[in-house]
Parts: structure tokens; C-alpha cells; sequence
């Protein structure tokens, strides 16, 4: 055994797993530099004590069909020759259907590369039970680690991001992680072995390609020392995320016929990096297995603590967050759902929580009115930030659509207002959670205004 696989094993070690014997290993295997030097590392360790490695490469689909297809095939004829010589190897691919990532990204409001990951891993996981895996190994190395340390903290992550990839989660274990790109390139050249290029890895567009192709060169040159600092403060980050995750663990969540009841006066007692924790862990026993954007949070957080409260839903993904009265609800959230049904009268200033979001309505003192000339108020919705906002005089109805609504238009005509929801092609949810701006002190009660822009669309404003 070479120093390198010397260094895979004692990667496996790391993770607890000191006698391999009558276990059933499998990896993960792309084509890529990282992952066809687990596989040959991998068949060195575990063919000579009789055990078979039972490889997975999945085919995303979502390049041009001679790269995607060529990986695969790559990794299967390989594996093929391996076997050939003596290795105990069985292989598969997993095919995703063409067009089911970008559907995913779609549905999801996401890119690609997390519609990707997110069905490579059902494959993974279909892979482990039928072939009841013990371990699944996976290729991230220590660049892989870095990388990632870094796209978490520019995208503001939570102390258990920035500890980094784990060695071991579950079921799926890296035992590349103390290993650097270099490394894996020169054992590649020892065994005269070549491997795939994935062309995308140079696309600059993506975050993490702009750190690794950009940013970390530059770290090298000027910033010498900063891999083994990063290093090691992901493993002070992680000794702080476990503290804060003990406290969260000791929060008392209920599982209803609904989804997860939350305790709202104790919750509303806790430190803002608790509540943060506990509405993600009620999440996901909820079902989300995504990771729950912090603007979300933050949404949700405003809403239960702001003055003048009026029950609320708030959904990302799979989950959906309801305020009803004092309690607190997290559960799954029903795409079919369209029985939001809004309607309040406002008479002053205040901050009123809708379904659609936030309703900010302050005091205006700018003259230049868009309605009228003697308004007084500014609406402003925010959702986690502010989105749009508009002036109009109190008192005011603020309701969801209903079915023989009519707004002005530019030409001075009356226009139905599902006309113009069905020019924005909204679905059955977005149209009742859209909110519509009504006179009350006049005879006719006129729409004075439609609030679209929450959803995409630019402001239906009535000029007065």
C-alpha cells in the first residue's frame, strides 16, 4: 500500500471505522481527478481482505450528451478493467431523465448544481438501500474544504456551515478530506492513470469557480499560512455550533397531525441564535431537506415579534410557517393550497402581518402624492426586505382578490382584475396570497391598487 492510500485509510480510521472487515463499502465516482483517485485507492484497500467496492455514477443529463454520457461510460469501462484484473468491483449508473435538473431549479427558484446535487443524492441513497451500504464514500478534498469555507462565509452561513464538510455524516464518508488536490494529481500520474475534465469547473459564473479558479490564487501568493488558518477555525466553529445546537436539542417540539407544534411564549423567550435553530430542526421534521434560506428566518422572526400582529403564513420549499393566534405551527407545506383569505381595515400607522408578507403603513410629509393630492401614507410591503412601496389616505381595506373584481386602467376603462392575473400567468396560490388596496370612504369603494411586485410584477396603481 502507497503512502497516498496509506492516507485514505487512515482517513477511514478518522471516522471511527478502525476494522473494516464484513463491511459493505461503495463510492460515489464522477470521472473527475478527485473521485477516480478514491476508486483506485479504494480497490487497493479493499480487494486484498475479499471485499467488493460497489461503485455509482449517476449521469445528470445536463450537458452535452457526449460529455455526460462520456463520464459515465468512463467510469463503467473502467471499473470494467479493474475487475478484469482481479479487482472485486461492481458498478452501475444512474441516469436522471433529460430536463428533470432544470425542472427541479425551476420548481425550486434555484440553480442547477443544487437541483443536481439534490437528485444525485436520491440516487445515492436509492444506491445504499439495495445494496444495503454500510458507508457510501464520497471524493471532497481538502480544496474541496476550503472552497467551501469560503463560498459559506460570503454567503453569511451559520457556525455549522462554516465548520466545513464533515468526515462523516450518516451514512456518507470523505476520506479525502486531509488530502489536497495536488496530492490526488500525483498518485494519478504514479499509476499512469487519466481521468475526465469537467468543462463547467471554468465557468466563472459560478461562486465557487471564482474561488477556486480567482481568489485562492491570489490568497496563495499574498495571504501565506491562510489554508492551515481556515483549517483550523472550522473545528473552533464547530465546538461553538455544538454548543449552541445542545440548547436547541433540550427545546421541546411537538409532532401534531399537522407537523410540528411550537411552544410560541417559550420560543419568543429564546436568544435569536436559538429561535434561528429551532425553526430550522422543526423544518426539517417537517420534511425540508434543503437548506432554509436566513432571509426566510428573518422573515418569519419579524413577523412573530412585530407590534399589531395578525396571523400570518410564510412557506419556502417544502415547508410553511403559520401564526395562528399564539401558536406556532411548522409543517409541510401544500402546493395545492388556496384558502388564503385576507381582509383588514387600516386606519392608522402600523406594522401589519398578511399572508403576502410585511405591511408597513408610516406617516407620509412628501406633498407629491401619487394618488391625491392630500395623501397622507406610505404602504410599504416587505417580505424579509423591503419590496415595494406607495402612498395612499386612510382608511383603507387591505384584502385578498375576489372573483368579480374591477381595476381602473391607464385608458380610464375598467379592467377585471383576473384579467390581468391571468397576463401574469400567477397560480392558484400566488392569486390568493396577492393583496388588493380598497377606497372605504367612498360610495363606489374603488381597487385603488393591486401590489404585485412581491411576486415579479410591477405595481397596479390607480392615479386619482
Amino acid at each position: 500500500m502507497c503512502s497516498f492510500e496509506e492516507k485514505v485509510l487512515n482517513g477511514i480510521k478518522k471516522c471511527g471505522i478502525s476494522n473494516l472487515s464484513g463491511l459493505k463499502i461503495g463510492a460515489g465516482v464522477s470521472g473527475g481527478a478527485d473521485s477516480i483517485s478514491l476508486l483506485i485507492s479504494l480497490s487497493n484497500i479493499l480487494s486484498p481482505l475479499g471485499l467488493t467496492l460497489y461503485v455509482i455514477t449517476v449521469n445528470h443529463n445536463i450537458r452535452a450528451k457526449d460529455e455526460s454520457s462520456g463520464d459515465a461510460n468512463f467510469v463503467l469501462n473502467l471499473c470494467k478493467n479493474l475487475s478484469d484484473k482481479g479487482f472485486l468491483i461492481k458498478a452501475k449508473c444512474y441516469e436522471i431523465e433529460e430536463g428533470q435538473v432544470s425542472s427541479l431549479a425551476k420548481e425550486r427558484s434555484g440553480g442547477i448544481e443544487d437541483a443536481a446535487r439534490e437528485l444525485r443524492y436520491e440516487a445515492f441513497e436509492s444506491f445504499i438501500k439495495e445494496n444495503n451500504l454500510d458507508y457510501l464514500c464520497l471524493a471532497h478534498n481538502q480544496n474541496d474544504q476550503l472552497e467551501t469555507l469560503l463560498m459559506r462565509f460570503f454567503n453569511g452561513a451559520t457556525l455549522e456551515a462554516l465548520a466545513g464538510i464533515k468526515s462523516l455524516r450518516g451514512k456518507y464518508l470523505r476520506p479525502l478530506l486531509d488530502i489536497s488536490r495536488g496530492e490526488i494529481e500525483v498518485y494519478l500520474k504514479e499509476k499512469e492513470q487519466d481521468y475526465r475534465t469537467d468543462k463547467t469547473n471554468f465557468d466563472e459564473l459560478y461562486l465557487r469557480n471564482k474561488i477556486r479558479l480567482k481568489l485562492m490564487p491570489f490568497l496563495d501568493q499574498n495571504m501565506g499560512g491562510w489554508r492551515k488558518a481556515l483549517l483550523g477555525a472550522n473545528g473552533r466553529y464547530q465546538e461553538d455550533a455544538d454548543f449552541i445546537l445542545d440548547a436547541v436539542k433540550d427545546f421541546p417540539l411537538e409532532r401534531c397531525d399537522e407537523g410540528i407544534k411550537v411552544p410560541l411564549d417559550d420560543f419568543l423567550n429564546l436568544a435569536p441564535a436559538i429561535q434561528n435553530r429551532v425553526l430550522i430542526k422543526a423544518a426539517n421534521m417537517a420534511g425540508e431537506d434543503s437548506r432554509i434560506p436566513q432571509a426566510f428566518l428573518v422573515d418569519c422572526l419579524k413577523a412573530l415579534k412585530s407590534t399589531g400582529k395578525i396571523n400570518f403564513s410564510k412557506h419556502y420549499n417544502k415547508v410553511q410557517v403559520v401564526c395562528n393566534k399564539n401558536n406556532l405551527l411548522v409543517k409541510k407545506y401544500d402546493k395545492s393550497q388556496t384558502d388564503f383569505k385576507f381582509f383588514v381595515i387600516i386606519e392608522e400607522s402600523g406594522i401589519y402581518e398578511l399572508p403576502f408578507g410585511q405591511l408597513n403603513v408610516s406617516k407620509n410629509d412628501d406633498s407629491n402624492a401619487v394618488l391625491s393630492s392630500n395623501e397622507e401614507y406610505v404602504a410599504s410591503i416587505c417580505r424579509g426586505e423591503l419590496i415595494s412601496s406607495f402612498k395612499l389616505k386612510l382608511p383603507v381595506i387591505v384584502r385578498s382578490v375576489s372573483l368579480d373584481d374591477e381595476i381602473k386602467s391607464a385608458d380610464g376603462k375598467m379592467k377585471k382584475v383576473s384579467d390581468i392575473l391571468n397576463d401574469w400567468k400567477l397560480s392558484d396560490l400566488d392569486r390568493s396570497l396577492l393583496p388588493v388596496f380598497q377606497v372605504l370612504e367612498s360610495s363606489e369603494q374603488s381597487i385603488i391598487a393591486l401590489a404585485g411586485s412581491f411576486l415579479g410584477y410591477k405595481d397596479w396603481i390607480v392615479k386619482l
